[in-house]
């Protein structure tokens, strides 16, 4: 696990807020620490040593990334170098944004909050994966605006996590009754909703972009159901397999440096089908684990015992 952060303001020169911010993204481990600067943007990271992989920071004559987490095709992707390297995602991120500029996402697979800096735009992207897996939230500098774009001259910061952000100049924390409500309704605060006022959540499959003087949101990929009227259910079924087949391969394929492979069952569709594939990928190797309880009418471990067998 690892964090990442922004602050764009010219504030993001001082070494007090620099360093605050830095210490508020740390874990609760040792943590390594890095920065980037360009003009008044500076970005942030903070990860584990022994989890260097998942975070990085890189820069190039066009931008500077700040990437958390895991591509599970990156190796395929350009054929990188440098993996291994603890600059060598964002390194590819770099690459791709290069190239694609903001269409970068859909060369890629995988779980990821990222941050980046166009030098010539003078502007900063934030991005969260495809269901948003790994978190970002953003502050605009109003401790009372939550809508998703407009006009907020001043400074701008997003993070991998909240705490970060009320390290800054002016943050103040206020609690957001509506977040209070949800929290009370349904024991979480969903996307774009934060627990102080000021704070957005970016939603699943959208990015935000920031300037000195704007902000927008915008959603870039969603999922659709099209029903293909013109396949009949066994090729249906066929490319359903051969999709979660490439989804535990690639995932697989990923964690090269893993001694072994498996799975958390309990006995139900969804994991059954993902251990199996496994077992199928590493006969032999591949384990499983599944949790038992004494109230029946929550214990599956009979079904996972079948599963197992």
């Amino acid at each position: 696990m690892a964090s990442i952060g922004l602050i764009l303001s010219p504030q993001s020169k001082d070494a007090g807020v620099r360093q605050r911010f830095l210490d508020a993204l740390g874990l609760e481990k040792e943590t390594e620490k890095g920065l980037l600067s360009d003009g008044d943007a500076t970005l942030f990271a903070a990860y584990r040593s022994e989890a260097s992989s998942d975070c990085h920071l890189y820069e190039n004559d066009h931008c500077i990334i700040a990437f958390d987490g895991e591509l599970y095709n990156s190796g395929l992707i350009a054929q990188n170098k440098n993996r291994g390297k603890p600059e060598a995602e964002a390194r590819l991120v770099a690459d791709l944004y290069t190239k694609h500029g903001l269409d970068w996402w859909s060369v890629v697979r995988g779980v990821y909050a990222v941050l980046i800096w166009d030098k010539q735009r003078k502007k900063a992207f934030g991005f969260t994966d495809r269901i948003g897996v790994r978190p970002l939230v953003y502050w605009t500098g109003s401790n009372n605006n939550e809508s998703s774009s407009g006009n907020s001259p001043g400074i701008k910061a997003a993070a991998s996590h909240g705490k970060a952000l009320w390290t800054l100049p002016g943050f103040e924390k206020k609690l957001n009754p509506q977040s209070v409500f949800l929290y009370l309704n349904m024991e979480m605060i969903p996307s774009p909703h934060c627990i102080y006022q000021g704070l957005r959540r970016l939603e699943s499959g959208h990015f935000v972009e920031l300037s000195s003087e704007a902000f927008k949101e915008q959603e870039y990929w969603k999922l659709n159901f099209l029903k293909n009227k013109e396949s009949d259910i066994s090729t249906i079924k066929e490319r359903c397999v051969t999709l979660c087949e490439q989804a535990v391969s690639d995932l697989s394929t990923y964690r090269v440096d893993a001694k072994e492979l498996g799975g958390f069952l309990s006995g139900g569709t969804d994991s059954s089908t993902v251990t199996g594939l496994v077992h199928q990928l590493h006969p032999g190797t591949a384990r499983s684990f599944s949790i038992g309880f004494d109230e029946s009418g929550y214990d599956e471990m009979e079904y996972a015992r079948i599963a197992a067998k």
